[in-house]
C-alpha cells in the first residue's frame, strides 16, 4: 500500500482553475465516496478549502490515477489541470498534510481556520466510507490539535519565528 497525496494550492494554480475543483462542504461527503469508489483506491480523504484541493488516499498501486479522478469527476480537460498538481508519497505525503494541518503551508502564517477543514475532512472521511487510514494517521483528533498547538507555539498572531518559516 502507499500513501499518495495529490493536490492544487495557491501557490501552484490562479484562483481561476481552484475554483472548478473547489468542493463545497455538502459535496464533500459525496465526493469522498466518489474518490473512495475509484479502482485501486483502499481509503481516502479530501482537504477543501478556499485555497487548496487535496486529495490524499491510501492506493493498492502507484499506478492509481487520483489527477484522473479530478477530470471526470469536475469534467475538466487535462492540459488545465496537469501544469498546476503537484503530488506527495509516503512519509512526504503525511509531512505535508501535517504543515497544511499546521497552518505552515497556509498563504498566512498561524492562520487558525486550516485546522478546522482538516478535522472536519477528517470527520466526513471517517463517517463516510469507516476507515481506518485517517485513524491511523491521527491517532485521534486529539493528536491533531496537539500537532497545532505545538506548530503555533512559535507562532503568535500571524507572526512567526524565522525558524519556523525555514522548516
Amino acid at each position: 500500500m502507499t500513501l499518495s497525496l495529490i493536490g492544487v494550492n495557491y501557490k501552484t494554480a490562479p484562483i481561476s482553475v481552484r475554483e472548478q475543483i473547489a468542493i463545497s462542504r455538502e459535496e464533500l461527503p459525496e465526493t469522498t465516496r466518489a474518490l473512495a469508489a475509484t479502482p485501486g483506491v483502499t481509503e481516502c480523504m479530501i482537504v477543501s478549502t478556499c485555497n487548496r484541493v487535496e486529495l490524499l488516499a491510501a492506493v493498492e498501486t502507484e499506478n492509481v490515477d487520483l489527477t484522473g479522478f479530478l477530470h471526470r469527476h469536475f469534467g475538466l480537460d487535462p492540459a488545465l489541470l496537469e501544469p498546476h498538481i503537484y503530488e506527495r508519497r509516503d512519509k512526504d505525503a503525511v509531512r505535508h498534510l501535517f504543515r497544511v494541518a499546521s497552518s505552515l503551508d497556509s498563504m498566512v502564517v498561524g492562520e487558525p481556520q486550516i485546522l478546522g477543514q482538516v478535522k472536519e475532512a477528517f470527520n466526513v472521511a471517517r463517517f463516510a466510507q469507516r476507515q481506518r487510514l485517517v485513524r491511523v494517521l491521527f491517532r485521534s483528533r486529539q493528536w491533531l490539535s496537539t500537532w497545532r498547538k505545538r506548530s503555533s507555539v512559535h507562532c503568535k498572531g500571524g507572526r512567526c519565528s524565522w525558524w519556523a518559516q525555514a522548516k
